[in-house]
């Protein structure tokens, strides 16, 4: 994201619309990435914290996600069917953590 500039984003002026040509998959896959390793450190330093389990449900969802990422973003055009199978389920293990962390 440091590379993100206004020249990247064709925005000259205020008045301009930006467009750019970065991924923004890329930048999410990358903050999810940053997200569970800072939620893994907290969960190591507060084990007794009193909301610990909303903690784990975050960093579960997190790595969650980053393992359906890495899926879709190391597959092929069209998956065979195991893998597509196993990349639901972990979007859907993404989901479920996400419900719990909510609650």
């Amino acid at each position: 994201m440091n590379n993100l500039t206004r020249n990247l984003l064709n925005f000259n002026a205020s008045t301009d619309y930006p467009t750019g040509s970065w991924v923004k998959g890329a930048d999410t896959a990358a903050a999810a990435r940053y997200l569970e390793h800072k939620y893994s450190g907290v969960i190591e330093d507060h084990p007794n914290h009193e909301r610990i389990h909303y903690l784990k449900a975050i960093h579960s969802a997190l790595s969650g996600l980053n393992k359906f990422f890495h899926n879709l973003y190391n597959a092929h055009l069209w998956m065979r069917r195991p893998e597509a199978k196993h990349t639901a389920q972990r979007g859907r293990a993404v989901l479920k953590n996400y419900l719990r962390a909510r609650l």
